[in-house]
């Protein structure tokens, strides 16, 4: 079951997008709505890998029974079946959207029980996430070389956004983000049992992921990056400033970081009553290169003032699953998310679903943060510690912006992080 779960890890990543219609990956642009909504293949992957997911877990039930928060997953994702089957307008499709939250809690829940039964499990595990990543990284720069052109104002706004095997940059940067955790563990463990091994393939790929980040210009994941890297590891308070300073002078050179901060100034000077109406002055002030970024950003308010509008009457259980983005297409006419898992949470499953999922994921971030004083800093169950601290502030300064609760490559991925490290954690069964 860990080859499998290996395998499984290996593939996600370019083969998500993958369509049994459509090939070759870089045609979502243009198409209908309902093709984006029509079963890729790695949807049937996800399905047929949490079901012998769930019969492995029946057979090492033993071990399931220590998994952190379990009473509560079980709680959450009970309510996450009625809201499908009962409560969502559209329960064929909101079946689907639930199997990948079944993919990450499968993920989460078989990692803790494979490093619980051997925990020499988590470092060959982390190589394989390492390895998954070469394919999408190197094919992503080939084609962003290929496409873009080759001038600051160009790149600075995202005349064209590389998102290589997956369905939008976003998410490609997130997984770049997620890799480099990893990598960076990996640099800096070394198990006695092995021989030292040549480092100088860590370093490459670190400096491709990190280009491959700047192509997709998702200011959330290099935002969401920083504010992890300043809370959630254990570095000196002076060198992480230092470093936080440095990053952000250079990010306000780049018109998509100094466009927000400009806004949110002025809200803050009083210089402007609302966030929406400041970011309509910074349009005015903007050139013409500018104003897309500055009006996404007006976009995203004008989504989250309506969805928020809708949840008036359902507050405990929601509309169901997959009802937020329906909801907005026969309310404006076009079909999009909130890109916020905060309001789209609250929308689709009620405070309960909100307060039950955020409540296991920072009950899992207090269970690591008690532990990991314990654990030495140069061990593995520190690192995994670290690693798992910094991907969750990651995940909750990133759910401000977009959608990853129901992502299908960052959040499995993170899920799984998060068991190998509570699955170090957690006192052995007798």
């Amino acid at each position: 079951m860990g080859f499998l779960l290996q395998l499984f890890v290996f593939l996600k990543p370019w083969l998500g997008s993958l369509s049994l219609d459509h090939f070759p990956f870089r045609d979502w642009k243009d198409v209908s709505v309902d093709t984006l909504l029509s079963t890729t293949l790695m949807g049937y992957v996800d399905a047929g890998f949490v079901l012998l997911t769930v019969i492995y877990l029946y057979w090492h039930r033993e071990f399931l029974q220590l998994l952190p928060y379990r009473r509560l997953w079980f709680v959450f994702l009970g309510l996450l079946l009625i809201g499908s089957v009962v409560i969502a307008p559209a329960p064929l499709f909101a079946l689907r959207r639930l199997v990948k939250v079944f993919v990450f809690f499968s993920m989460y829940a078989l990692t803790f029980v494979l490093v619980r039964k051997d925990p020499s499990y988590a470092s060959g595990y982390l190589k394989w996430v390492v390895r998954s990543a070469w394919i999408p990284v190197v094919y992503g720069l080939g084609d962003f070389a290929a496409n873009t052109e080759y001038s600051w104002a160009a790149i600075s706004n995202r005349e064209y956004r590389e998102y290589s095997t997956f369905l939008h940059a976003n998410p490609f940067a997130y997984f770049c983000v997620v890799i480099l955790v990893v990598l960076a563990i990996l640099w800096r463990f070394q198990p006695e049992t092995e021989r030292p091994r040549r480092k100088w393939p860590l370093g490459l790929l670190a400096i491709l992921l990190l280009l491959a980040i700047a192509s997709t210009g998702a200011r959330a994941a290099i935002s969401g990056a920083l504010v992890a890297y300043l809370f959630a590891t254990r570095l000196s308070w002076r060198f992480k400033v230092a470093t936080v300073c440095v990053a952000t002078i250079v990010l306000l050179q780049v018109p998509n970081f100094s466009d927000p901060i400009n806004a949110v100034g002025q809200v803050a000077l009083g210089r402007q009553p609302t966030l929406t109406s400041a970011m309509l002055d910074v349009v005015d002030q903007s050139d013409k290169d500018e104003f897309e970024h500055a009006s996404e950003l007006i976009g995203r308010v004008a989504i989250w003032i309506n969805m928020t509008d809708g949840i008036r009457g359902y507050y405990l259980f929601g509309h169901g699953l997959d009802s937020s983005a329906r909801f907005f297409e026969r309310e404006t006419g076009l079909f999009l998310d909130s890109h916020n898992d905060y309001i789209t949470l609250t929308f689709e499953t009620g405070l309960s679903g909100l307060v039950l999922y955020w409540a296991i994921l920072i009950g899992i971030a207090r269970l690591l943060f008690r532990q990991r004083r314990e654990l030495a800093r140069g061990s593995l169950p520190g690192h995994l510690a670290d690693g798992a601290l910094f991907l969750i502030v990651f995940l909750v300064v990133i759910s401000l912006t977009d959608n990853l609760f129901v992502d299908i490559y960052s959040t499995p991925l993170i899920w799984s992080f998060l068991g190998a490290a509570t699955g170090n954690l957690v006192p052995k069964p007798a």
